[in-house]
């Protein structure tokens, strides 16, 4: 998938991941953004999400370009649990 238009505010909030059980980060993202990619049968699609549906499409972007959640800053240990 390919993030082609990032939109909103941008908001701030502790995110947490399976691949770092009981560890949370303070991420900024934006609230809202176009999303553009393929189906299962290489038909082009688009969409648009918003609020917490944007903030995961963003963090598994981030997973499939090898960042972590520990690249957007420093580590707050157990306040993911």
């Amino acid at each position: 998938p390919e993030i082609v238009v990032v939109g909103g505010e941008r908001d701030a909030m502790v995110e947490g991941c399976l691949s770092l059980p009981g560890i949370g980060v303070d991420v900024t993202r934006p609230s809202g953004l176009v999303v553009k990619g393929f189906d299962l049968r290489g038909k082009a699609l688009s969409f648009e999400v918003e609020g917490l549906w944007a903030r995961v499409v963003q963090h598994e972007a981030d997973h499939l370009n090898g960042r972590l959640i520990t690249d957007h800053g420093p580590a707050i240990r157990g306040d993911a649990d």
